[in-house]
């Protein structure tokens, strides 16, 4: 009888060693399974959870992505408006200067205004004019005609302001007679009565006129053309090849390419942030002198100074 409950004993011993051996067992395995998991299959998903959340960093343009752009509107060999824009993504601004295309520059040996130099020598002689009076750097030029004008001012949906006077006079390398009214009261103008506005001649109220009125024209058109972001945004590839194709301009496809993103966000972010300076100097003879002292502030408003 006490061998029967020795042996009763040793069996029942036997069974808790055996329970425990396989808890301690389990306990070591599950502790070598879940190294092994963390080491070689989770951490491809902490890894796709890092790349998600880098993914999901906000994009801002860089200031290499700004451009100045000298634009202008021509009429066969004859250039009829200027205005210098700076295209700033980074800052989120476009910032314009109307340039009166009776500014004396020199290039080379000839001293002229702008006008004279584009009908002589063309579009180089422009800009390299362009640079020497306002002392910036012109690298990009987009000169458009009437019909590109037009297309670019419908598709942006026209520009409504307000005329400061009356406008009269015949345009002397299209012979047109141009007459608006001076008004309190905004008018929507497109295609080619915002042509005629802008490009009245400096000789018939002076340069500081003609650069207010292409200075308002411009920026209004540009703020205005929020209301169609959307429209902007769905065509801005077919848009800007457009121009790209039709207009005089050493603007490429690769270009606009490389600037598109940047591009695309600040349409998505633009809130109206388009303004202009006035070109400072003296008006006499029908000639424009750009003051030295209005370059050094052209330069800061133009944030050159950062590039």
């Amino acid at each position: 009888m006490r061998k029967l409950n020795n042996k009763r004993k040793q069996q029942v011993t036997s069974i808790v060693i055996y329970i425990v051996t396989i808890f301690i067992t389990i306990f070591i395995l599950g502790i070598a399974a879940f190294i092994f998991a963390d080491k070689f299959i989770f951490s491809d998903f902490k890894k796709e959870k890092v790349v998600n959340k880098t993914d999901a960093i906000e994009y801002r343009p860089d200031i290499q992505n700004d451009q100045l752009i000298l634009f202008g509107i021509k009429n066969d060999d004859s250039i009829e408006s200027l205005m210098i824009i700076k295209i700033s993504p980074y800052y989120n601004e476009v910032l314009c200067c109307p340039v009166p295309i009776s500014t004396v520059s020199k290039v080379q040996t000839s001293s002229q205004t702008l006008k004279r130099h584009y009908e002589k020598s063309g579009i180089s002689a422009l800009c390299q004019g362009v640079q020497n009076a306002y002392n910036i750097p012109v690298k990009r030029y987009m000169i458009m005609d009437y019909a590109d004008f037009n297309y670019v001012v419908e598709k942006m949906g026209g520009a409504s302001f307000s005329l400061p006077a009356n406008i009269e006079y015949q345009n002397p390398d299209t012979k047109e007679n141009v007459s608006f009214r001076a008004n309190d009261t905004k008018t929507v103008f497109y295609g080619d009565d915002l042509r005629q506005i802008i490009a009245c001649p400096d000789f018939i109220r002076g340069a500081e006129f003609t650069s207010q009125l292409s200075g308002t024209a411009i920026v209004t058109l540009i703020n205005q053309s929020v209301n169609l972001k959307d429209k902007i945004l769905e065509n801005a590839d077919e848009y800007t090849l457009y121009m790209i194709e039709n207009c005089d301009t050493n603007i490429t496809e690769y270009d606009y390419s490389s600037a598109k993103d940047a591009l695309i966000w600040m349409i998505e972010n633009f809130k109206q942030s388009t303004s202009y300076i006035m070109p400072d100097g003296e008006f006499k003879e029908n000639e424009f002198i750009v003051s030295p002292e209005f370059n050094d502030k052209l330069t800061k408003y133009l944030y050159l100074e950062d590039n």
